[in-house]
């Protein structure tokens, strides 16, 4: 055989293991957590605030039925006559989780400068629907 038949030979074997071994991965591991948005039974602020003033909003609902459930955040959009809030939860899922519901229990939201105007504040549910409250802001 020719050298360079044994050399083309060997490039081409080295190749396919390298081809072989890079299309093998493994998959990918579990997620430890995962982002939810939490069922918000109830709110509470005023219906009138005064430009300049800051917007305090309570938060009541069940945020999960462990300690491997808690707040995590609020997502906001506003638009020209809404303000709208997710309440975003966490749920660490490979944990050993103590027992005992945790609520928002008043959980406070303050949005600082709203401009004046009526408003909806719209508080987006799991379902994707909204509960809503009216706000004036002079």
């Amino acid at each position: 055989m020719k050298k360079s038949t044994i050399i083309l030979a060997i490039i081409s074997i080295f190749s396919i293991i390298a081809v072989i071994s890079t299309s093998c991965k493994k998959d990918d591991p579990a997620p430890t957590q995962e982002y939810y948005v939490i069922q918000v039974d109830s709110i509470i602020h005023p219906d009138t605030i005064t430009f300049g003033d800051t917007l305090k909003i309570k938060f009541y609902g069940l945020v999960g039925e462990n300690s491997c459930y808690q707040f995590a955040q609020w997502s906001n959009e506003f638009g020209v006559d809404y303000i709208q809030l997710t309440t975003v939860g966490l749920h660490y899922l490979n944990r050993n989780c103590v027992d005992g519901v945790t609520y928002l229990n008043g959980a406070e939201y303050k949005l600082f400068g709203v401009p004046a105007g009526d408003y909806t504040i719209k508080i987006v549910q799991p379902n994707d629907s909204t509960m809503n409250s009216p706000l004036h802001v002079k």
